[in-house]
Formats: structure tokens, C-alpha cells, sequence
């Protein structure tokens, strides 16, 4: 895959894995490169594509701003970079408590 195109398009992987199973892994497992607060999912999905510090490759939208919390998370990662790659969100274990945190919608470039 060439992630170093000019024009990204990031889709929620169809890796045979559910959304929320990868968007939970993601959130808790994935490096967050950058993190911020932003009004909408364009406008994360908009850092992601204009990032210049690393070549993002994904992203975790968290839903609509609570307070002063970030909402969007920037990863150099997606499942072509994980060794195991779409099986590693398999064999993840889900957290043993629910801190109720929000999951999020998660997108990479593809």
C-alpha cells in the first residue's frame, strides 16, 4: 500500500473483525502519536490527512467533545503495520473492566 499519497482515503477496516472490537483495541493498545479535541469526525479525519510530523496512517474518532477531554487520537499505525495483522485484533482479550470510556469510530487509510 502507498499511504504516501497525496489524496488519503480512510475507510473502517473489513478485516472480518467488528468495528468496535478494532476501535477498542486500537484506543487501548495503539501508540497515540497525537492527540486533540476537535468539533467533528472531518475534522479528525482532517488532522490525520494533514499531518506532518509522521505519516499517519489512522485514526480514532471518539465522538462530539465532552468538556475539555481529547476526541481524536492519530496513529502511525494501522493493521498493515501489526505483525500478526487482522489477527491480532482476534486474539485480543477485551479489558476485564468497563471503565465506560467511549469506544469510537476507527479509520485508516487504505
Amino acid at each position: 500500500k502507498d499511504a504516501c499519497k497525496s489524496q488519503r482515503n480512510f475507510v473502517s477496516p473489513r478485516i472480518g473483525v467488528a468495528e468496535d472490537k478494532i476501535a477498542q483495541y486500537a484506543g487501548l493498545h495503539y501508540y497515540t502519536d497525537k492527540e486533540l479535541q476537535v468539533q467533528n469526525e472531518a475534522s479528525c479525519k482532517s488532522a490525520c490527512e494533514l499531518e506532518n510530523e509522521f505519516l499517519c496512517r489512522s485514526y480514532l474518532y471518539r465522538g462530539a467533545p465532552l468538556g475539555t477531554a481529547y476526541n481524536c487520537q492519530l496513529f502511525h499505525l494501522d493493521h498493515w503495520t501489526l505483525p500478526d495483522g487482522p489477527s491480532t485484533y482476534l486474539n485480543a482479550e477485551r479489558p476485564l473492566i468497563d471503565n465506560g470510556d467511549r469506544i469510537g469510530n476507527y479509520y485508516e487509510n487504505f
